[in-house]
């Protein structure tokens, strides 16, 4: 199996489709991400790539990054990623352990690696702009693997002071993915999902959904652009946590939003009857989770409201 597989075949399902979107940026659809996942394969296989290595990943969120973690998970391989204002000791400590093969990286992502001895030691680096220079027509090749191999594995830092670490094993991301497609009905709605959670957005691209993706900077004007969206790029579905949610609702009405998806923090009953009143159509689901580990339940919001 691959867990790939799900992606490329709504890729070729949703070939024009937008499949990610950030903030006052052009939307890359469905066919230009597949072929930006089989160009970054081919750009870390030319660096030594195979089946059971390791990439740290330290790309700025878009397109690109996600086309690496595509291009890694076809592979057969694992994409690391580590929150980067975690003490360097605990860096070092997380690369050591985990011993990546190649260290892609943007400019600011190679200025913050070069603070690690531990990442200097890494034997291949890359500058992600290769993926988007690599030319030719390609085709992602998905390298069967067994479920339990692991796909993603995230750092972030520890409440006892030790980094926490996610795995998510091939088989795990499938079967995720099928949990939350239940859950949330992320394949009710065929317009996209405003997303603030990253492996959320992977599971909308499973889905053949777009994400429309907010930096973590929450600028006014992002915000404000978010209103000039109409017709298919008009947000259908938000997945947020409450502080987003709050900061959202003081700057757009966004009345095109059929379902919210909120948790990742625990979200104060007052908060969802705001959302209740600013989104009066709108279905909307209390996750219970957290922003570094996955959802574990969900609940209708109005009922939970009612009960508490």
């Amino acid at each position: 199996m691959n867990c790939v597989e799900l992606f490329k075949k709504r890729a070729k399902e949703n070939r024009e489709r937008m499949a990610i979107r950030l903030a006052r940026g052009p939307a890359v659809t469905f066919e230009e991400l597949l072929s930006l996942g089989a160009r970054a394969q081919k750009v870390y296989r030319r660096h030594g790539l195979r089946a059971g290595d390791t990439v740290l990943l330290a790309d700025n969120l878009g397109p690109r990054l996600y086309a690496s973690v595509i291009g890694i998970l076809a592979s057969g391989a694992t994409a690391v990623l580590v929150e980067p204002w975690m003490p360097i000791e605990r860096i070092n400590r997380v690369i050591r352990k985990v011993q990546p093969k190649i260290f892609s990286a943007s400019l600011v992502g190679r200025m913050w690696g070069l603070r690690s001895q531990a990442v200097r030691e890494i034997p291949n680096w890359i500058r992600p702009g290769e993926i988007v220079r690599e030319g030719g027509i390609l085709e992602l090749e998905l390298e069967d693997v067994d479920p339990k191999t692991i796909g993603i594995l995230t750092f972030t830092s520890g409440t006892t002071g030790e980094p926490k670490g996610v795995v998510r094993h091939q088989g795990y991301l499938l079967e995720q993915h099928r949990v939350l497609s239940n859950a949330l009905d992320l394949e009710v709605h065929r317009g996209p999902d405003l997303c603030i959670f990253a492996n959320f957005a992977l599971a909308n691209l499973s889905s053949g959904r777009g994400s429309i993706i907010v930096p973590p900077t929450w600028k006014q004007d992002d915000l404000r652009w978010l209103e000039t969206l109409s017709g298919d790029q008009a947000p259908e579905s938000l997945t947020t946590g409450p502080a987003f949610l709050m900061k959202l609702m003081d700057e757009a009405r966004l009345p095109a939003l059929k379902s919210l998806h909120v948790g990742g923090a625990l979200t104060d009953c007052w908060i969802l009857e705001t959302a209740f009143a600013h989104f009066p159509d709108a279905h909307v689901i209390h996750v219970y989770g957290s922003s570094e580990a996955e959802p574990v339940a969900c609940a209708d919001a109005r009922e939970a409201v009612q009960r508490s």
